[in-house]
């Protein structure tokens, strides 16, 4: 029945399952071997080949839906994506749209479904829908078409969503699938309605059946109007008209077959009412249908009829009405609504819910039911996860704020460093000549010297590039400047001045100038520390025995020696020594304690204990990690003991500081008094400090020839910009010149005509203004462009004759041409041009454009400037218009230095052969710290 309208396949292409399938085992199933699951994978590109081979017949149900039930199967044990490609094309085949390809399994299953919603549907238009039993199958078919979309849409649709995570194309929308499922639903209860009319029902059931076809249509265009993003594109274009007038045709009939009822009831008012409702819903419709292109033929048939019929009954019923019942016709609102009533329901098919027993019922077995669901490895993962963020979190954490915590006490007293330099014949701390060791090894002062001498040699030439791309756009800018006073009369002069047109390159070059002068203040910091600490830093340089003799000795014995308080400050060094050393074994068992929390999760394996938990679930249950949070918490109860170990580690170490603190201020006191401690506790800090003076110079400068470096790249960079912006700019000066000097040069003979007024140079012209209004009022530089378009001495007035080079010739303007035309031919014999009439001279002033009626310069044409033109004398007679203003094109400019090749010489400025006439063309301007690149011009 083509009045209904049916949802194509989606076709698919082939995908290589082998492949995939074994790289996915091999590389995260090391327990087992691929060709373990052979038949598996075997036996899934069978049901593939024959679940995408497609045709519109009722068996093929059963194999969609059991190849349905083993890619549900497989999905709880493998993840959607495991490097398998699946192609499908579009639903509505359109220009520009072609096939999608996504590597997941949820895509695929999304696919299939379609499929079966399409081939329900597709079965349920193949019925025969006179016969009251076909119409019953197509009832069915649709509704497990709407069915099939609408578990699509609940379980399929949101784990593709969830999988991909990202959007998806317009024909895999949740509105686009929603509209097809009520689409499906509506088509249905049109099938019962239409049963209803087989079967002789009453019409007030028929209205209520029909009223509700029109809500199912309503709803599948709202899903397509309300859609975001929008999914109208996705249907064909004439689908949505389809739906409308559809919509339209089931108001108007629920509204007829109530009117029936309605005089049945005898409320003829009603009944008119309704007929007026049914009429103008089924005007609407069939508007619409004879608008819209694409819709079914059938379509429009129906409507037009229906039409038709409401008319005449609308007739009618009026007519009986006026002349019989009078009863009062009431307003549509006044109408009661009629109450639809749902026919067709919506079914899921049997083998959707219960997946399992599609494969009982064909003794298929699951495939791969004896891998480990993915699921369980994701729980493996995340166990793993959780136990490395707890270790880190509640035990190495822990240790480090414990060690930093005895560190920063230890480094507060200067301890072990100060108990250090009381002990008998301990020399220099061991620290300290660390650090002179690393100076002597990485060469001291001479690798500071090499340093700063790399940094100078890597600076200096920095300057000199970026003075020479000011000095580069200086000159362009000079240059932009002289060539707007040399064309300042010209309109076609049109560009953006230089102090605009490089003021990115300006600022680049100003930004680089002033980093570069911080960091010459940078060095010179640097340097002015290092000359304080460079002779300090030289002591590091020396062998051990000389560095030990400029330290003072403050041992024990010499404190004895020479104080009274020697035996004093040894007792309080020894307790002192005694708390150090206990808290360096609590330290040490924190770091042990470490270890063992390491090798415990190294052989930490819950792997088996997971997968006897996962073979103990439902088969056909998806297996997800979220099952496994017991067993996850039960087994990071075993790292529980090391958090107990660190908390009696943290007991121990806060009841040693205090006792630590209290020694040390004990030995301090002891040796307050002992100058020698004084001395040497200051000679050793001055040491550490010059070392650590020494580091900071080394990064310093190191920082600075990296920077140095980069600046180097900048700035070459810089000036190459600078040439290559400077020579678009000539390039573009040259064009401009080249096109207005792009005039030929022809020979002119000018003939003496009696009252004709003399020719007066362009340099005359402009202190003396013809009042001619075609006279010279602007000047040209004289001397330029002379190369390409030499002018001549004078300029024939308004009354000289113009000759062409040869007989036969004429101009190749065709506003000339047409101009010259009305000039009069002279007679045979003629001797003497003859004068052309004021209506000739008329008709030639108007065709010479107004531009050209500007002062001009006489030139010359060409022979190349001429047509071969037998009938056209080689003289004609024009009076009052000078030889420019019939030849001249355009104004005659001047030469440009750029365009002969030429560049002015930096900081000269070109040499004009004639004052400008343009008072208000300022002059370049550039002083020693003002640039002309700057300046406006």
């Amino acid at each position: 029945m083509s009045n209904q309208l049916t949802i194509p396949f989606k076709s698919s292409h082939p995908a290589n399952i082998s492949e995939a399938a074994r790289q996915y085992i091999q590389d995260h199933h090391p327990e087992t071997h691929p060709d373990a699951f052979r038949f598996d994978i075997a036996e899934w590109e069978k049901l593939r080949k024959a679940a995408t081979t497609l045709s519109v017949h009722v068996s093929k149900i059963e194999i969609l839906l059991k190849y349905h039930a083993q890619l549900a199967f497989i999905l709880t044990k493998l993840p959607p994506d495991i490097g398998l490609g699946f192609t499908y094309d579009p639903t509505f085949k359109s220009p520009g749209a072609g096939p999608l390809t996504l590597s997941n399994i949820c895509y695929e299953r999304v696919n299939i479904l379609y499929n079966l919603a399409s081939l329900y549907c597709q079965l349920a238009r193949s019925q025969d829908k006179e016969n009251g039993e076909g119409v019953k199958v197509a009832t069915n078919h649709f509704a497990n078409a709407a069915g099939t979309l609408m578990y699509l849409l609940d379980s399929a649709l949101p784990a593709l969503e969830a999988s991909l995570g990202r959007s998806l194309p317009m024909d895999l929308s949740r509105s686009f699938f929603l509209s097809l499922q009520w689409l499906m639903l509506a088509q249905a209860q049109e099938c019962a309605w239409n049963k209803a009319r087989i079967d002789n029902m009453k019409s007030g059931i028929m209205a209520r059946i029909a009223v509700k076809v029109a809500a199912f249509y309503q709803s599948a265009i709202e899903a397509i109007e309300r859609s975001s993003p929008p999914v109208l594109n996705a249907f064909p274009a004439d689908w949505k008209a389809h739906l409308e007038i559809k919509r339209l045709h089931f108001e108007a009939v629920a509204q007829y077959r109530k009117s029936m009822d309605e005089n049945a009831a005898g409320k003829y008012g009603e009944e008119v009412a309704r007929l007026q409702l049914a009429r103008d819903n089924a005007k609407t419709g069939y508007d619409l249908a004879r608008k819209s292109r694409g819709v079914a033929k059938q379509v429009k048939d129906n409507v037009e009829v229906l039409l038709d019929n409401m008319e005449k009954e609308l007739a009618r019923a009026t007519r009986d009405n006026d002349l019989i019942y009078l009863k009062d016709v009431p307003s549509s609102s006044e109408l009661p609504a009629i109450q639809g009533v749902d026919v067709a329901k919506v079914i899921v098919p049997s083998g959707l819910n219960e997946p399992r027993s599609v494969l009982d019922q064909s003794d298929s077995v699951p495939l791969f039911g004896d891998l480990v669901a993915h699921g369980a490895r994701a729980a493996i993962e995340l166990y793993k996860d959780r136990r490395t963020n707890w270790i880190k979190e509640e035990i190495l954490d822990f240790q480090r704020q414990l060690d930093a915590q005895a560190s920063r006490l230890l480094q507060e007293l200067h301890l072990p460093a100060a108990l250090e330099a009381v002990d008998k014949n301990v020399g220099l701390p061991p620290s300290l000549l660390t650090k002179a060791e690393e100076v002597q090894n990485e060469g001291g002062g001479k690798r500071i010297s090499q340093m700063m001498a790399d940094l100078e040699t890597l600076r200096a030439p920095l300057e000199a590039i970026i003075e020479e791309a000011f000095d580069i756009l200086d000159a362009e800018a000079e240059e932009d400047t002289e060539m707007r006073e040399v064309y300042s009369q010209y309109d076609v002069w049109q560009r953006t001045p230089s102090h605009e047109a490089n003021s990115e390159l300006t600022e680049r070059a100003t930004r680089y100038q002033d980093a570069l002068r911080k960091a010459a203040q940078s060095d010179q910091e640097v340097r002015d520390k290092w000359s304080q600490w460079e002779q300090i830093v030289a002591i590091l340089c020396k062998p051990e025995a000389e560095i030990e003799k400029m330290v003072p000795s403050t041992t024990l014995k010499d404190q004895v020696r020479h104080t009274s308080t020697g035996s004093h400050t040894q007792k309080a060094a020894q307790i002192l020594r005694r708390h150090l050393e206990d808290l360096k074994e609590i330290r040490t068992a924190r770091a042990d304690l470490m270890g063992r929390v390491n090798r415990v999760a190294l052989a930490d394996d819950i792997q088996a204990r997971v997968v006897r938990e996962a073979i103990s679930m439902e088969r056909w249950v998806e297996v997800k990690p979220a099952m496994f949070e017991d067993t996850i918490a039960s087994e990071l109860q075993k790292y529980e003991r090391y958090r107990e170990l660190l908390g009696k580690s943290k007991e121990e170490q806060e009841q040693l500081l205090p006792k630590i603190e209290r020694a040390n201020a004990e030995f301090i006191q002891s040796r307050k008094e002992s100058p020698l401690v004084k001395e040497r506790e200051q000679a050793i800090h001055t040491l550490a400090q010059a070392y650590d003076q020494y580091r900071d110079t080394i990064t310093n400068l190191s920082d600075g020839i990296q920077f140095y470096n980069q600046m180097t790249s900048a700035a070459n960079q810089l000036r190459e910009d600078c040439k290559n912006w400077v020579d678009t700019r000539r390039a573009e000066v040259k064009w401009l010149t080249d096109s207005l000097m792009a005039i030929p040069q022809v020979t002119t003979t000018p003939v003496s005509v009696p009252e004709s007024p003399p020719y007066s140079s362009p340099q005359t012209a402009v202190a003396q203004p013809s009042s001619s209004p075609l006279s010279s009022s602007a000047q040209i530089p004289s001397g330029l462009g002379q190369t390409q378009n030499p002018v001549p001495d004078a300029m024939p007035s308004r009354g000289t004759n113009t000759s062409a080079p040869t007989s036969g010739w004429r101009p190749r303007s065709k506003l000339v041409q047409q101009a010259l035309a009305a000039v009069p031919e002279p007679s045979s014999g003629d001797t003497q041009p003859q004068a052309t009439s004021d209506e000739a001279w008329s008709t030639l002033a108007a065709a010479v454009p107004t531009p050209w009626r500007q002062p001009v310069v006489a030139r010359e044409l060409n022979e190349a400037e001429w047509e071969d033109t037998p009938s056209r004398p080689a003289r004609v007679a024009i009076p009052e218009l000078s030889n420019a203003d019939i030849w001249e094109d355009t104004v005659l400019p001047p030469a440009s230095p750029m365009a002969k090749g030429k560049t002015p010489a930096k900081g000269k400025t070109l040499k004009k052969q004639s004052t400008s006439t343009n008072p208000e063309s300022p002059a370049p301007q550039r002083t020693s710290r003002s640039r002309a690149s700057r300046l406006p011009a």
